[in-house]
């Protein structure tokens, strides 16, 4: 525990948290707070376009995926294990102001899935056998001329999909299975893996149609049970939030050192967490919503937006409790 403690300070230390609030407050600013002021816009060219079916239009025998699908396929990385995990974390590490902290990554990490997502329809093209190639490699090569950029955050792209691009998320389920059903992790992990398989193996035309069918039903699911908790808790509502407050800030701290100490772990775990349970600022976002097709950079930008408003402000209400 000591060791990945020490990790995880080197990697998100001060200067992480400086990189990924930095960026943002660039973003917000040259966008005008668009991630705010624009609410009504952007909020009506996504869950107005799924609610009049126009998200999940597909091009004409192309081999990419609808809006829809590309938002459903980044959000199955996140509602749920990623917030469960993300934000069950941060409470217990950094305490309840690592849950306001998450609000604040979430308002800053909006516009920075925009712009990313953006960035990624931008430059992204096609192959000769007509898929779209996408990425933050891509726009850092094409738009930055800096292909060892691009080469180097594959390789660091590759190496985290192995630990909190998947593993968190096999463990948490098979951990699941173990603990209520008593099945063996290992038969828990094969069958997994063989389902894995069975869709991976389709590309991103089946990616896209098994995460529209299943995303929907599993946030659901989980918002119902969310607010069923929360409602079922509701006289300790206006505590929580006091709580939250209180610990972000820490005023009532006797000694300046440790007030600075508290503030500075929930902060961090705060916004590392959040970045987890979203993905925005990663440059994952520009490869899962690279594919869809139908789409402007504009308009995919504003669904990555959405997205991270979804896994942030509807699909973790029941955690502080």
């Amino acid at each position: 525990m000591k060791i990945l403690e020490q990790i995880h300070r080197m990697v998100w230390g001060p200067w992480t948290l400086v990189v990924f609030l930095g960026v943002g407050m660039f973003f917000t600013i040259k966008c005008r707070f668009f991630q705010i002021k624009g609410f009504p816009f952007w909020w009506r060219h996504t869950a107005g376009r799924i609610l009049s079916g126009e998200a999940s239009k597909k091009g004409e025998g192309g081999k990419g995926i609808s809006q829809f699908q590309s938002v459903c396929t980044a959000l199955a990385a996140t509602v749920g294990t990623g917030n469960i995990a993300g934000v069950a974390t941060a409470l217990t590490a950094g305490g309840p102001g690592a849950l306001f902290w998450m609000w604040v990554s979430a308002l800053i990490g909006m516009i920075t899935a925009y712009a990313e997502t953006m960035l990624g329809i931008r430059y992204r093209y096609k192959d000769k056998e007509g898929r779209y190639i996408c990425g933050p490699f891509i726009y850092m090569e094409r738009g930055l001329g800096l292909k060892g950029m691009g080469i180097l955050y594959s390789f660091l792209c590759l190496m985290c999909s192995m630990g909190m691009g998947s593993m968190v998320q096999a463990n948490s389920a098979v951990s699941t299975m173990e603990y209520t059903w008593h099945i063996p992790s290992l038969s828990g992990g094969v069958v997994f893996t063989a389902l894995l398989m069975l869709v991976i193996c389709g590309g991103i035309r089946r990616i896209g149609n098994v995460a529209e069918r299943l995303v929907p039903a599993a946030s659901g699911i989980y918002i119902i049970f969310s607010l069923t908790v929360v409602i079922s808790c509701i006289e300790a509502v206006p505590g929580v939030f006091a709580a939250m407050f209180q610990s972000a800030f820490r005023p009532e701290a006797a000694a300046g050192g440790a007030a600075g100490y508290v503030i500075s772990r929930s902060i961090r775990y705060g916004i590392s967490r959040g970045v987890f349970s979203n993905e925005a600022g990663l440059g994952t976002l520009a490869v899962l919503h690279g594919p869809a097709e139908n789409t402007t950079p504009h308009e995919q930008g504003m669904w990555a937006m959405f997205e991270v408003f979804l896994t942030r402000w509807f699909c973790v209400p029941s955690q502080p409790w």
